[in-house]
């Protein structure tokens, strides 16, 4: 499916901790505008300072490079003192604000056909840009990385030419990348529905010694406007205004940041609604930072030109984050009678059937729009889809005969997504509601891949969503299986999702085997899957960019074990549920359980037999 949109004494380099590590983890951090239990920033940087010395005389090459390497991933305070180790070119071209992320350790040795050359072999995982933009490298292979020395005859060896034409930047270890950089979320508003979206843009900041600094630099990045792949798509409430100082942001005893920006601006020239929605932006923006739960945004006089609402507020009317406090109630089809029914993870189910009692439904999405709960149910047939109220006995709504219907998806917008599959070829569909159920699903073009569109799940922006596609050729149901956060083209004549305009794309590169996909709240997706042959099937959290989501407590890859034999997976809030086959024949049933981050295990639901299980979000 091809084609173009329509638009739009020195640090010692800690050891490995390998991507995506198994076993079960803690809850992680910075997943979430979380409006409950907010945490003070959750960067994990080192406590102990270590001022390394500058380059001697008598240094030789080998440690001049090594003594390089180190101090630059040492203190950011150190920068002038690595600046020492090099000269020319080399001074003039290193950026040590660019991050090159490897996955282990390795010593520099010469290289024997070159004279003053030497080499540092290692595998490179990722990189992350100056601007904070994490980009994962998809076929990871051991590399070497070329230095070059000159002898000025007074002081000794310096380093002349840096790798990759000296855009090297500063080299670290997973772990000690994980130790020393947090993810953020740059919150932007969607252009088609500013008053109901807005989309995070995930970057990695180096971890700063106060939330004021951390926001500072948060609000200057915002500032700066959106990356080239929102591509209009999204961007500032308040064009062209900028931050008044270098100590712009300043964080009152009740909590509320004051961002100061230069007058005259875009507010004072129009209508401080721009401005206050702006507050909500930077808000959103500083979701993580414990400090932090409203935002002024003032002149250099101290005006205030705008409020943000409460985070509460912000989070549900941009329909951003989740509600981590949020009770595990869901719906699911029961594995007896395929009715629709509904479980608050406490009491025992009820049944909150779609029209009659005596229909039978094969899947089941769930959504919240305008304050009315909506089903979207297709058939045990797989060809009939309908819309309808739970716990309504109203004939449901026939709004799509089709050929095989699956993976039904809500934006939280009034959006229904879902794949109708006509002799092997998946083609693709959105379905309005926004002005009742009569309107017809569209067909939606898919740029960017020539593998067949297998999988969808759509974030609650509707702006993005997230398809998992097979290789060029690929018969539907076969590996291997890769995955691209696309972005949607609401044109008036025809909707597109354009795979090749993405964060970073493929944010998962051909895994042996990928069966399920949900977005956890709109900053990060949960992956149920295998990345090679060799590994166990597991739930993989990822950043939209591809990097892991990492725990808090030990910077782990968030990776948890599911029950044998999951066919899906829903997660919302501090709840995560999986469902699973008991086995084949007869006897075999279809169960739902809930994962306990406390206990890091599964656990049992009292009562709940299913399928299907779906939260209203």
């Amino acid at each position: 499916m091809n084609g173009i949109p329509t638009r739009r004494v020195i640090l010692v380099l800690v050891p490995l901790i390998v991507l995506f590590t198994g076993g079960c983890v803690s809850l992680p951090a910075n997943t979430a505008v979380n409006s409950v239990s907010k945490q003070a920033n959750t960067g994990s940087g080192s406590d102990v300072r270590i001022w390394p010395q500058g380059p001697t005389p008598a240094d030789r090459p080998e440690a001049i490079v090594e003594g390089f390497l180190q101090t630059a991933a040492s203190d950011p305070s150190n920068v002038d003192i690595a600046k020492a180790y090099l000269t020319g070119d080399a001074l003039k071209n290193w950026d040590p604000d660019k991050v090159v992320v490897f996955s282990e350790e390795s010593s520099v040795t010469p290289i024997a056909s070159e004279a003053a050359a030497l080499q540092l072999n290692g595998t490179e995982v990722a990189t992350v840009s100056d601007t904070g933009v994490y980009q994962p490298v998809q076929n990871p292979q051991s590399t070497s990385y070329r230095f070059h020395v000159v002898d000025d005859g007074k002081n000794g060896y310096r380093i002349d030419e840096l790798p990759l034409g000296g855009d090297f930047g500063i080299p670290l270890t997973q772990e000690a990348f994980r130790s020393d950089y947090t993810t953020y979320y740059l919150y932007y508003v969607n252009q088609d529905y500013p008053a109901e979206s807005m989309i995070p843009v995930p970057v990695y900041l180096r971890t700063q010694s106060s939330d004021a600094a951390t926001a500072q630099s948060l609000a200057g990045a915002l500032l700066d406007g959106p990356p080239d792949w929102l591509n209009g798509a999204a961007g500032i409430a308040t064009p062209q205004i900028a931050l008044a100082a270098q100590n712009a942001v300043v964080i009152g005893p009740d909590d509320t940041a004051l961002v100061s920006v230069k007058s005259p601006n875009y507010c004072t020239a129009h209508t401080k609604a721009a401005c206050s929605q702006l507050a909500d932006e930077l808000l959103a923006t500083f979701s993580s930072l414990g400090s932090i739960n409203r935002v002024k945004v003032v002149d250099g006089a101290g005006a205030v030109l705008g409020t943000s609402l409460s985070v509460d507020d912000v989070m549900t009317d941009y329909h951003i984050g989740v509600v981590t406090s949020k009770a595990p109630a869901f719906y699911y089809l029961d594995s007896v009678n395929q009715r629709v029914t509904y479980s608050d993870g406490h009491d025992a189910p009820l049944t909150e059937q779609v029209g009659s009692n005596d229909r039978k439904y094969g899947q089941l999405a769930v959504t919240s729009f305008r304050r009315q709960t909506i089903a979207a149910v297709v058939d045990s047939t797989g060809t009939k889809l309908y819309l309808g109220v739970p716990g309504s006995t109203d004939p449901p709504v026939l709004v799509q005969t089709g050929h095989k219907i699956s993976w039904l998806t809500w934006d939280a917008l009034g959006h229904l997504w879902f794949l109708d599959t006509e002799g092997g070829i998946p083609s693709v569909y959105r379905l309005d509601i926004t002005n009742g159920f009569q309107a017809k699903p569209q067909l939606v073009n898919v740029y960017g891949t020539d593998g067949v569109v297998q999988q969808l799940s759509v974030a609650p922006d509707g702006l993005r969503i997230a398809v998992v596609y097979g290789a060029p050729g690929a018969v539907v149901g076969t590996g291997p299986y890769s995955l691209a956060i696309g972005i949607v083209d609401d044109a008036a004549a025809q909707i597109s999702i354009n795979l090749d305009f993405g964060i970073n794309q493929p944010v998962v590169n051909q895994w042996t085997n990928i069966v399920d996909a949900d977005w956890h709240g709109s900053q990060s997706l949960a992956v149920l899957g295998a990345p090679q042959q060799s590994s166990p099937l597991a739930i993989y959290e990822l950043n939209p960019d591809g990097s892991p989501v990492v725990s808090s407590s030990d910077l782990n890859a968030v990776i948890i074990n599911p029950p044998s034999s999951a066919t899906g997976i829903e997660w919302s809030g501090n709840t995560l549920l999986a469902s699973y086959s008991t086995g084949q024949g007869a006897t075999a049933s279809e169960e739902i359980e809930l994962y306990s981050f406390i206990g890091g295990a599964w656990v049992e639901l009292s009562g709940v037999h299913g399928t299907s299980p779906s939260y209203v979000d």
